[in-house]
């Protein structure tokens, strides 16, 4: 008879430490989706930054093929580089929460669009040039394309969370060299923005 007096307490005694203990972790995960919102400005911001850093390292690049200049002592640590700018603006991407919000002001979807798919263009031809002169160095360049795919791919994955739809209108800017994707050794990329191999 005690017992049954004694349990309902118990059990009320119970569903409040539960809430009390709850209750913190939700109001965080509220303020950070409240905090999160994300606009096309913010996804704009990392893929320029990006363009910057890959127009000046492919630049590099172009100079040294041009000049008959290019080896593996100075290809390698560029495509490092490209490889180091690419995993920056992903991580970059990832930190962003949530998807864009329609109430923020910035760039058109066609607009990110248009910015990755001159970022990829850029990229894909430089690497086409780079195959025709480094037959010597031609495993090493692979081992590292294999390593831009990944993060490359992760890039256009965490920018398609964010801005839905927006690879379907890389895909279709990316009609000059669309073929050259997967020739230049970036399956992945290939296969996420549906150019097939």
């Amino acid at each position: 008879m005690i017992f049954s007096r004694v349990l309902p307490f118990f059990a009320l005694a119970l569903s409040f430490s539960i809430l009390s203990v709850a209750k913190p972790v939700a109001e965080t995960s509220v303020l950070e989706r409240t905090d999160g919102d994300v606009g096309t400005a913010d996804v704009a911001a990392v893929l320029t930054r990006l363009k910057a850093s890959t127009d000046s390292t492919l630049s590099q690049m172009n100079t040294l093929m041009d000049s008959n200049h290019a080896n593996s002592a100075n290809i390698v640590p560029l495509m490092h580089d490209l490889t180091k700018s690419f995993t920056t603006a992903g991580d970059s991407l990832k930190a962003l929460k949530g998807k864009v919000s329609a109430r923020q002001l910035g760039p058109t979807d066609s607009e990110i669009a248009a910015l990755l798919a001159d970022i990829i263009a850029a990229l894909v031809t430089t690497l086409g040039r780079l195959f025709v002169r480094a037959i010597i160095f031609l495993p090493t360049l692979m081992t590292l394309i294999v390593s831009l795919d990944l993060v490359l791919h992760d890039l256009l994955v965490a920018v398609e969370a964010l801005v839905g739809g927006v690879l379907g209108l890389v895909t279709g800017l990316l009609v000059e060299v669309g073929g050259s994707v997967v020739s230049v050794g970036l399956s992945l990329v290939a296969v996420v923005l549906g150019l097939g191999l």
